[in-house]
């Protein structure tokens, strides 16, 4: 009950602060401080007063560091809140959103509101179960939406052919040139506070109309973002664990006429417009998402294939057995003695209650992750009695890549996918024995990006190896390639499709060259 009474007292001077603030200098404050811990501090300064000199800051580990998932969780937390009204007598405390110390002083409640909240709704008082969930709130943003992998990855994926085309006929624009005024709304924000709903972008080759259109689907006005925040289902949890309209309307719009518009957190409109696509297009049906998951298959051995290039790499194909035929999985490395890894690709994308569930298994899309893992054992099962057409080594392995981060330090989930996937193996194939149970490493595209810009053959499959050492479960391959190497003396690789860019978002030849170039994430 002691938890609970705190829960509620932190959360109600939470809510009097939010209430007590208005909302476009709210919205203004926020934009502000992410530049000011950001990419570009001397835009961000002149709007907010008393910053501290320790808080002009981009270094996460900073005690005066604002996590950028705590602005997105507090911005969401604004459209929750009705506004105060004045007192028909006395003072009204109105929150001044001019100061640091007003945003610092609402961080500091929300802490102590997560921090309430997180001894009620620990499991079992297990910690290991909420680490997935945080992973979920804080990894993406650790590693950032701008990038020329992100870029390239989603218009490739969404980009071309039926998802295209349904994006176009849904929308009225294409994803090339959503695209684009994703990146142009991200330029402009991290440079000056407001852009104008009537911007015009003829240089760009952006009519105005296109440009109203793509507005429209990453923006609403303010009194729209707090209807829709009201409607959203919200199960019972921590305030960290709630849903973000920002993920869908990044950009907010102020003004009789909605012709103020303000991108708070400018990384999300960058999301929006890349891996974001995949919710414009999963309604598209199966031929939609039979294309982009044909796509995900595609783009995965044509990366493994420029960055491991000494690797004989195979794409899925048809094989019979007396029992019929099948596929073998997606991307197979094949060594002259055998497979060495069999890969399953999985570009379904988790919705927010799916990365926040109590009972993830019982969410639609895991189900996939162990009918991969089976169709892994299935294939090694065959390829050790003789039927698949070609060996398989002894130390083989199995991977399921994902579009998304699915399960990264999700232990115990793991655990119950594997657990499931030997359910389905013994009601479907019996000749499936313990030793074609091969490990499986669960790896979402990103991180197998981040390793291979800096491993070779020989350390990436050690990484590859150490995942199935106890205490290993649920890392990022990145960081077990970091256990095998130091990362910090290896120079990176270019990212492998960089002038292909322009085949994909035909805008990028023109617009993208000015776009900064740190690394591969450039």
């Amino acid at each position: 009950m002691r938890k609970q009474a705190l829960s509620a007292m932190y959360r109600k001077r939470l809510v009097w602060l939010l209430g007590s603030a208005d909302d476009e200098m709210f919205v203004q404050l926020v934009w502000a401080f992410n530049l000011i811990q950001g990419e570009n501090p001397k835009a961000g300064l002149p709007y907010v007063a008393g910053v501290p000199q320790a808080a002009v800051t981009s270094t996460i580990a900073d005690q005066h560091f604002i996590y950028k998932w705590e602005l997105e969780t507090v911005l969401n937390e604004l459209l929750r809140t009705p506004r105060r009204k004045a007192p028909s007598r006395g003072p009204f405390h109105q929150l001044d959103c001019k100061q640091y110390k007003a945003l610092a002083e609402v961080i500091n409640k929300l802490r102590k509101l997560e921090n309430a909240e997180a001894g009620r709704w620990v499991r079992n008082g297990n910690i290991l179960d909420e680490m997935p969930r945080i992973a979920a709130r804080q990894f993406e943003w650790q590693r950032g939406w701008f990038n020329k992998p992100q870029f390239y990855r989603s218009a490739f994926i969404y980009g071309q052919g039926a998802c295209s085309a349904h994006f176009e006929h849904k929308h009225g624009l294409t994803v090339n040139q959503f695209s684009l005024l994703g990146f142009v709304l991200h330029a402009q924000s991290v440079a000056r506070p407001i852009a104008a709903r009537t911007m015009s972008l003829p240089d760009l080759d952006l009519p105005n109309e296109i440009v109203r259109r793509g507005l429209d689907l990453m923006s609403l006005p303010m009194h729209e973002m707090r209807s829709k925040t009201a409607k959203m289902k919200i199960s019972p949890g921590p305030v960290a664990h709630r849903p973000s309209l920002l993920r869908q309307y990044p950009c907010i719009a102020f003004g009789e006429e909605g012709e103020r518009i303000r991108s708070p957190l400018s990384q999300l409109v960058v999301e929006r417009v890349t891996s974001g696509i995949f919710y414009d297009v999963v309604d598209g049906g199966w031929n939609v998402r039979q294309e982009y998951g044909v796509r995900f298959e595609e783009y995965g051995l044509a990366f493994l294939r420029a960055m491991l290039p000494s690797i004989q790499w195979e794409a899925e194909h048809d094989y019979q057995t007396p029992q019929g035929g099948f596929k073998s999985p997606d991307i197979l490395w094949c060594e002259p003695d055998g497979v060495r890894l069999a890969i399953e690709c999985k570009a379904t994308r988790l919705s927010h209650n799916a990365r926040f569930a109590d009972d993830p298994l019982e969410v639609p899309g895991y189900g996939d992750l162990v009918k991969a893992v089976f169709q892994i054992w299935r294939y090694f099962s065959h390829c050790r009695r003789k039927i698949s057409g070609r060996p398989v080594r002894g130390d083989a392995m199995g991977m399921v890549l994902t579009l998304d981060d699915w399960l990264v330090m999700a232990n115990s989930l793991i655990d119950d996918i594997v657990r499931r996937a030997e359910e389905m193996a013994a009601e479907r194939d019996p000749n499936i024995l313990p030793e074609d149970k091969r490990p499986i490493f669960f790896c979402p595209i990103t991180s197998l990006e981040d390793t291979l810009n800096k491993a070779g053959e020989a350390d990436f499959w050690a990484a590859l190896e150490l995942s199935t050492q106890n205490g290993r479960k649920g890392w990022r391959l990145a960081e077990l390639h970091a256990e095998i190497v130091n990362r910090d003396e290896v120079e990176p690789r270019p990212y492998p499709f960089e002038a292909n860019l322009g085949e994909v978002l035909p805008w990028w030849d023109v617009v993208g060259a000015k776009m900064a170039t740190p690394g591969q994430g450039g």
